[in-house]
């Protein structure tokens, strides 16, 4: 089961149930629980030897959509994170659309003031324990910001929650998905997923984008000259042996 949007705590989750690693901390764990992890853990560092994990590949998505009118050029969408980089859609040409929701972690307001207290010394960090560091708040920042992409041809779905037949549907408008992400971080669900409607699939060229198998960028203007080729995604050991060489 994915620990995403579905338990707000480790501590909720039953007895041998299997969670899916998607960063490069793991913070909390549980012997009773069984991980799964799509990276090479000695490449980013981290200590697996007191869990029970599985190494498994992204596996690629199959989906059924109706085929809709696929009127935006360009399109991005996933859970917010810095790293992310959605704001960068507004850079390329003709019609866009990003849909974004929120993970679990940004409605934690101790995880939020938390990460308010690393980013900032003091004495700038006093103001992570006052009431304006809050989930809302973060969420109502997040949102603005985003807001202001309308103003670059961008059609703007912002929520906590996206249902899975509601992203579908939003998403298979598109002609063409972008991501933005700078990041060595092992996998992307987004891209993946991305790919099962049948487009071009373009992300920065880094890890995450060689793990999903798309289409590379090192420059956003490069994107009109690449191919427009559908992605077909390896699960095999021709992509694992790949994965390998590249993180090694």
């Amino acid at each position: 089961m994915s620990y995403t949007n579905k338990f707000r705590k480790l501590e909720e989750l039953p007895k041998n149930s299997y969670i899916e690693i998607h960063s490069k901390t793991l913070p909390k764990f549980r012997k009773d629980l069984i991980y799964l992890y799509h990276g090479i853990p000695s490449h980013y560092g981290m200590d697996f030897s007191r869990i029970s994990w599985y190494y498994v590949p992204h596996i690629a998505y199959e989906i059924e959509f109706s085929e809709s009118e696929r009127i935006f050029d360009y399109c991005s969408f996933g859970f917010w994170s810095p790293f992310k980089r959605f704001d960068q859609i507004r850079k390329l040409k003709g019609s866009k659309k990003l849909v974004m929701s929120f993970n679990y972690l940004i409605s934690d307001d101790k995880f939020i003031k938390d990460q308010c207290k690393k980013r900032l010394s003091y004495p700038l960090n006093i103001i992570c324990n006052t009431p304006l560091v809050s989930s809302k708040n973060l969420k109502g920042l997040i949102k603005l910001k985003c807001a202001m992409l309308r103003l670059f041809n961008v059609k703007v779905i912002i929520k906590d929650y996206i249902p899975y037949e509601e992203l579908v549907r939003e998403l298979s408008e598109c002609k063409a998905f972008v991501f933005f992400q700078e990041t060595d971080a092992p996998s992307s669900g987004s891209m993946r997923l991305a790919a099962a409607f049948g487009v071009p699939v373009y992300a920065k060229d880094n890890l995450r984008a060689k793990d999903s198998q798309v289409i590379r960028y090192k420059r956003l203007n490069e994107i009109n000259q690449l191919p427009k080729d559908k992605i077909n995604i390896d699960d095999g050991l021709d992509y694992i042996i790949s994965l390998i060489q590249y993180t090694s």
